[in-house]
């Protein structure tokens, strides 16, 4: 779980993994309706920000992005949860993959298709995301299943 130390904005957003996996630990700050403040070495920042005239609220941003990753992860159903226990509440890995019954090899390749899938802009299912193309460990290509 490799969490990049960067900061974007909300105009930035573009659901790329990157932004996914930076996103994800702060999914209740947005729930909030507050977006992350952008790190920076002033001592107040409160003192420096403009602010701006804008036809929508403040808090209108946070709780779009924060309602996408919610809907992306709920379609994933229980690998979405996996996910969701592992980056946003923090748990251990060797804690989930025992309540999942799953080795952790295993629980991390859920892991990991899940965050492919919630990445960027998907126009199918997860179901058929997941089943549409498997790794022919033999030659390692990739086969479609029929």
């Amino acid at each position: 779980m490799v969490v990049k130390a960067e900061w974007w904005s909300e105009r930035q957003i573009r659901f790329t993994r990157g932004q996914i996996e930076w996103l994800l630990p702060l999914l209740p700050l947005l729930i909030e309706g507050k977006w992350p403040p952008e790190p920076s070495n002033w001592a107040n920042n409160s003192e420096v920000c403009k602010r701006s005239r804008s036809r929508h609220a403040s808090f209108e941003k946070p709780c779009q992005v924060a309602a996408e990753i919610e809907s992306r992860l709920n379609a994933c159903g229980s690998d979405g949860f996996i996910v969701k226990a592992l980056y946003v509440w923090g748990e251990k890995p060797e804690i989930v993959a025992n309540a999942f019954n799953l080795s952790e090899f295993t629980m991390w390749q859920r892991v990991d298709r899940v965050l492919k899938y919630i990445s960027g802009w998907k126009r199918r299912s997860y179901q058929e995301f997941r089943d549409r193309k498997c790794h022919n460990k033999a030659n390692n290509t990739i086969t479609r299943r029929i």
